[in-house]
């Protein structure tokens, strides 16, 4: 009888955990995408820029004071049925910065494509809203840019 009883313990156990297994918001993966100094983080903008403007100009109306290190997460959350599902984004840190940090969430235009995504370093406009976590993590501000469901590893 007590080597059922372990057993019944050992089974709703396994079970508990499995029906909590994931979690809204729970992270399911990270990858770094890239890690840009401060003159590479202002290089990228320089040559994702759509209209031609001089290097100077650019790097006037920009201004970015710190390198940029970024991340892809996966994680869990609700789709419009409240079920769980997988979705990702990017989550773009200024580097030698200190602990507290702004954030900046950004969400992108429509896209046609799955992987015209920030998490893809891309976005809508052939790629062009990356400049958006570029300049805005060049600048301080933890920026957050995620993708929508359906897109990117969603």
């Amino acid at each position: 009888m007590k080597n059922h009883l372990i057993a019944f313990l050992f089974l709703a156990m396994g079970l508990s955990s499995a029906t909590y297994a994931q979690n809204r918001g729970d992270v399911i993966s990270t990858s770094v995408i890239f890690d840009f100094s401060k003159s590479q983080t202002q290089n990228s903008i320089n040559s994702i820029i759509p209209i031609n403007l001089p290097n100077w100009v650019v790097n006037l109306l920009t201004d970015i004071d710190y390198g940029t290190k970024g991340y892809k997460v996966n994680y869990w959350t609700v789709d419009f049925d409240n079920n769980m599902v997988p979705a990702s984004g990017l989550v773009v840190v200024p580097k030698n910065y200190g602990c507290n940090h702004d954030m900046f969430v950004y969400c992108h235009g429509t896209v046609f494509e799955k992987d015209q995504v920030p998490s893809n370093f891309s976005g809508a406009g052939d790629g062009v809203e990356i400049i958006f976590g570029l300049i805005y993590g060049g600048n301080g501000y933890l920026t957050v840019m995620p993708d929508y469901l359906g897109l990117g590893d969603s």
